[in-house]
This record gives C-alpha cells, structure tokens and sequence, in this order.
C-alpha cells in the first residue's frame, strides 16, 4: 500500500465519519462496544498509566478506557482523519474527559513523540489500514516504555467452518449492501470486507509483532474467531 493509498484511506474515513459510530453498532449488532470493553480488561493494572491509542477514530476505545479504568493518568489518541478526531473530541467533551483526553492528527508510522513517552500503545480494527505495518509496530515500541503493553484489536477469520462461512456471507454481501446505503458511500464498506479478508492472520502478525521490538504475544480469539486481541510487551 502506497502513500497515496493511505491518504484515500484517511479520505474515506472523512466521508463516513458521522454516521461511523451508528453504523459499527448496527453492523456488528452491539458487539463493537464488548469487544471494547474485553480490550480495556487487558489493561494493566499498575497506577498512573499514559496511554496512546492509534487510529483512534471517534475515540470510543480511548473513551471506554477513561470512564472504566482509574489508574490512567493520560490518555492521547491519533489518527489521519480530521473528521473523525473532529466526532471524537466533540465525544470526549460531552464525556467530560478533557483534562485527561486529547486527540492529535498522525500517522502510525511517524508518531510525534519521544521514544519511551508511554506505558501502553492500543490499537482497535485499525492495524489493516496501515500503509505499512512493521514500521508502524517498531514506532510502537519506540514509543513504548521498557516493559510496556501493546493491545491490538483486529479482525480475524474464524477457524470453524460453519462460522467461517457465515462471516463471509456476511462481510461480503449484507455488510457493503447496508453500511453503503446507511452511509450512502458504498465504496467505504466494500473497502472493510476486502481490508479484512487481505489482512494477515493471527498468526502471521503475531510473528511480526515479535520480530519488532515485542515479546511474550499472547493472543485471545472473540466472538468465535470474528476478532482476536494481541496482547504484546516491549522487551
């Protein structure tokens, strides 16, 4: 994926941005604000957390972060979409989460901060839009303090046969057919089943993840295989 191809990426996320939260909860029939909660579970427990979220779009999982855990002290998200940090911080100000919240315009793979600035790195179904994701990993633990946590949300294709076939049904014809008539951009949601499919499998990217900077990858399969959550330690 090119440059130019990451910059269409951000444009269509700008198109969709209002109706983006609406649509994840229809979509996935509520289960996108469990999937939150499992990830913000994998937080750790130590006191006064700094937390950077990547590609947070609308800021639900930095949001989720704040209001269920106490021990985080900062909480920064990022993202290459204007409209969608434009939804998050309207979000974060209704939530009254702004002296612990901000959102920042930036690319995965040049993040604006010094080396060692974070206790955790997250990142929620938003690693397949990545131009490039082994820069981007190796920018995490960059980030990342020794010893620190990256949590990655993404979808993944179920083991099971039955279930397998039923979440491609899915994903390749009701999911484009409705998000594109709700968001009236259908170009967006066909992007979603196709960045899906294309996508490295667990296993794949857990081997990446060691090979940049991480150790001890645990992986935890949801919803019967439909996403998995890495959960990874910076050596």
């Amino acid at each position: 994926m090119s440059i130019k191809e990451q910059e269409v990426i951000g444009e269509m996320f700008d198109r969709i941005a209002m109706t983006y939260d609406k649509i994840n909860q229809i979509l996935s029939f509520g289960q996108d604000s469990l999937w939150r909660k499992r990830l913000v579970s994998a937080l750790p427990t130590t006191p006064s957390l700094s937390i950077l979220d990547v590609a947070t779009g609308t800021a639900d999982v930095l949001i989720a972060m704040c209001r269920l855990r106490a021990n985080i002290d900062q909480a920064i998200g990022v993202d290459i979409s204007d409209n969608m940090l434009s939804v998050g911080r309207k979000k974060i100000a209704q939530s009254n989460l702004l002296d612990k919240a901000t959102l920042i315009k930036a690319s995965a793979c040049n993040l604006p901060f010094t080396a060692e600035s974070f206790d955790v790195v997250s990142i929620a179904f938003g690693i397949r839009n990545i131009i490039d994701v082994r820069t981007a990993l190796r920018e995490f633990a960059r980030v990342l303090k020794q010893g620190g946590s990256l949590l990655i949300l993404e979808f993944s294709m179920p083991n099971n046969r039955l279930v397998r076939h039923l979440y491609l049904s899915y994903f390749r014809n009701l999911l484009p057919l409705v998000g594109g008539w709700l968001s009236k951009d259908y170009e967006a949601y066909r992007y979603l089943n196709t960045s899906v499919e294309s996508f490295l499998s667990p296993q794949s990217l857990k081997e990446m993840i060691l090979s940049s900077g991480f150790n001890h990858v645990a992986l935890s399969s949801i919803s019967f295989g439909i996403a998995t959550i890495y959960c990874a330690r910076k050596v």
